[in-house]
């Protein structure tokens, strides 16, 4: 998996129990399926525990849900709130959606990761 399909992955494309995640849209914008290794599965199942709290308090206080492609957010509006289609490594700061001005919690990028700003935890 490269890092960049990493950082767009989502919730519901992890399966622990499987020990699966879906890579959508990597290479040639296809989707695959590659291994979650059993050395990651119960950080990742912590990892999520941690994402779960992080998901209730933005709904609690009301923030919009993640940003979803077009075609996903005109057929299920809020399906941007919903626990599936969060980010699994988040933004620790909200931004603002260029395109529709929303503020929202976006998904990790590259920068945050080099700068240390996300608490990643050590996966080795």
């Amino acid at each position: 998996m490269r890092l960049l399909e990493g950082l767009r992955t989502r919730v519901k494309d992890v399966d622990v129990e499987r020990g699966q995640v879906i890579v959508r849209g990597g290479k040639g914008d296809e989707d695959r399926v590659t291994v979650l290794p059993v050395s990651l599965q119960e950080k990742l199942r912590a990892h999520r525990e941690r994402l779960r709290r992080l998901h209730a308090e933005d709904r609690a206080k009301g923030l919009p849900g993640v940003w979803l492609p077009e075609g996903i957010e005109r057929k299920w509006p809020h399906a941007g709130e919903q626990w599936e289609w969060q980010w699994v490594f988040p933004s620790a700061e909200l931004s603002v959606d260029p395109e529709t001005k929303v503020r929202r919690r976006g998904r990790a990028t590259l920068r945050l990761i080099a700068d240390r700003r996300w608490q990643i935890p050590d996966w080795g």
